[in-house]
């Protein structure tokens, strides 16, 4: 098995049914799931002693399994696995889709909350993916559905993602937060005599969505916007540049550098007038926690909710731990928390001991 020096990111593979050989870059996977590899062989040269993780990964497009070794730093015996069935996981479809301009991205999808929606705000999603075309809105489908079920009507929109044209991105949130409200008015008005929610508006946003919700609730004026809650935001964009996130991300969005683009970049614009709340895993290594504590610092009166032990993706899923959290978070915005969103299931946050 190749191996990785202590303290990088997981790169490399180890052929498995019919998988990439050794050595070849992992791309997006669609699931993983905790596991243990007991033949691991360092070379020469490749590693000190000290301790490793692995994990097997299912790639759905192509149904091929990869075996991938994981080294933590030095002081790590153990490391948190993300489990990405989120991004892959059946959930049912929307009641209705609103068309918010010509291109085939200006969408939104709606779940109808029913009678206890009438009394709560209307929670918008909008997606994360670091902007890129081939993630869209679908995998919000799971978190709708929960929210729905837990009595809060939901839009999840849909948005432009070309590399190099974040206006376009920008644009499309922009016009689709401004025109939802009067949309859905418009498509469900009041059915059996219920509102489908009570006039304000709540924006969540995830990871690259996060910063383009961030990004709205400063400079957008969103009919009946009352909070914006930011999950894992790449809210400060110069840093995730330095960083080089998901290889390259924000210089992907932008078409170069975000030096001197301040006004994209959440953590260098004005505080939005409205109360914004960041919910942001400690062990997330997808967007690591400083990039969203970056703009806690910056806009002191947000409500910074650091969630140990959590990585990026359980934010966004109802099966996770984590996900209580974020369902109280909107809650304080109009609406208690029912019993049954309050229910964590045990074993999503997965944690893959040491070898």
């Amino acid at each position: 098995m190749s191996t990785v020096p202590i303290g990088r990111r997981p790169t490399t593979l180890q052929r498995v049914d019919g998988a990439e050989p050794a050595g070849t870059r992992l791309p997006e996977p669609g699931l993983v799931r905790a596991g243990q590899l007991s033949d691991i062989e360092p070379g020469a040269g490749d590693v000190e002693a000290g301790p490793y993780a692995a994990c097997v990964r299912f790639r759905p497009a192509t149904g091929v399994l990869v075996a991938c070794l994981f080294a933590p730093d030095a002081e790590s015996r153990a490391l948190t696995v993300e489990d990405l069935s989120i991004l892959t996981r059946p959930a049912p479809g929307p009641d209705l889709t609103l068309r918010y301009g010509a291109a085939a991205e200006q969408v939104a999808d709606v779940w109808l909350g029913g009678p206890l929606a009438a009394g709560r705000p209307l929670a918008v999603l909008v997606h994360g993916g670091f902007w890129r075309p081939e993630i869209d809105r679908t995998h919000t489908r799971p978190q709708a559905v929960a929210l729905r079920e837990a009595g809060w009507t939901v839009v999840s929109v849909e948005y432009r993602r070309v590399p190099g044209r974040p206006e376009l991105s920008l644009d499309d949130v922009g016009a689709v937060l401004t025109a939802v409200p009067e949309l859905l008015a418009a498509a469900v008005g009041d059915r059996a005599g219920e509102a489908s929610h009570n006039g304000s508006v709540v924006v969540l946003g995830h990871s690259a969505g996060g910063q383009l919700a961030l990004w709205a609730a400063a400079v957008v004026p969103i009919p009946g916007l009352v909070g914006t809650i930011a999950l894992a935001p790449v809210a400060d964009l110069e840093l995730a540049y330095r960083l080089g996130l998901r290889d390259g991300a924000v210089a992907d969005f932008l078409g170069g550098s975000p030096q001197g683009r301040g006004d994209l970049d959440p953590v260098r614009m004005a505080g939005p007038p409205t109360p914004v709340v960041i919910v942001h895993g400690k062990e997330d290594e997808i967007v690591p926690f400083e990039v969203g504590d970056s703009y806690a610092v910056a806009h002191p009166a947000t409500r910074m909710v650091p969630m140990p032990g959590v990585g990026h993706f359980a934010l966004i899923d109802p099966l996770s731990e984590a996900w209580h959290v974020v369902v109280e978070a909107l809650s304080t915005f109009g609406g208690s928390v029912p019993d049954a969103a309050r229910r964590q299931t045990e074993g999503n946050c997965l944690t893959v001991s040491t070898i």
